[in-house]
C-alpha cells in the first residue's frame, strides 16, 4: 500500500509546473500581459491578490519564460526561450500595474538584483522605462505631458512605481552601475 503525501492546499500556489516550468502567478502575469489581459485590470488584481493570499512565497519563485500552448507569442519570442524571470519581472512589463494595489507585494530582493533576462534590464530600470513609454504616448497621442495635465494619475503612478522600487532596494542601482562597467 502506497501512502500518497498529503499537500497542503497552499503548496499549490508555488509548485512549479514540470510541463513548462511555471507558477500559477507566473501564468497570471503572463495572461496579464496579452491584449485581452490588458483589458480585465480588475480580474489580473483579483487572481494576483488570491494567488498572494494563498502563498507570499509564489513571488519569491522564478518561472520561466516563454508561451505554454506550444506556439510562440510574437515572431522575436522563442517558446522555450528557458529564460528564468521573477513574477516582478513580469509585473512590470503589465504597465497598467500599480504599486500600492499590484506590485508591492510582488518584491523580493532576489527579483530587484535580478535583471530581466532578455532586455537585461533591472526592475528599477523597467519601470523608469514604464514612466518614459507613458509619458511618450501621451505626447504623442494627446499632445500633452505631466507639466501640460496629461494623464497625470497614470504618470504619478509610474513615478511612484519607480520611487517604491528604488526604496526597496537602494543599492540596485550601485549593482548596475558596476555590471554595465564591467561589460
Amino acid at each position: 500500500q502506497q501512502q500518497q503525501q498529503q499537500q497542503h492546499p497552499s503548496d499549490y500556489y508555488v509548485m512549479v509546473d514540470p510541463r513548462h516550468g511555471k507558477t500559477p502567478l507566473i501564468h497570471a502575469l503572463e495572461f496579464a500581459n496579452r491584449p485581452e489581459g490588458k483589458t480585465c485590470l480588475y480580474y489580473t488584481r483579483h487572481v494576483l491578490k488570491s494567488l498572494l493570499q494563498g502563498n507570499r512565497e509564489a513571488a519569491l519563485i522564478p518561472g520561466r519564460s516563454g508561451n505554454c500552448d506550444g506556439g510562440a507569442t510574437n515572431d522575436t519570442d522563442d517558446n522555450d526561450d528557458g529564460l528564468l524571470l521573477y513574477p516582478l519581472h513580469l509585473a512590470l512589463e503589465a504597465t497598467q500595474l500599480q504599486w500600492h494595489e499590484d506590485l508591492k507585494d510582488l518584491v523580493c530582493i532576489d527579483a530587484l538584483r535580478t535583471p530581466h533576462p532578455r532586455s537585461q534590464l533591472y526592475p528599477f530600470e523597467i519601470a523608469a522605462t514604464n514612466c518614459n513609454n507613458n509619458n511618450n504616448d501621451n505626447n504623442s497621442n494627446n499632445n500633452t505631458s505631466l507639466a501640460d495635465g496629461g494623464n497625470k494619475t497614470t504618470n504619478l503612478s509610474q513615478l511612484s512605481t519607480l520611487f517604491q522600487i528604488l526604496l526597496a532596494g537602494p543599492e540596485v542601482i550601485a549593482i548596475a552601475s558596476t555590471n554595465r562597467r564591467e561589460r
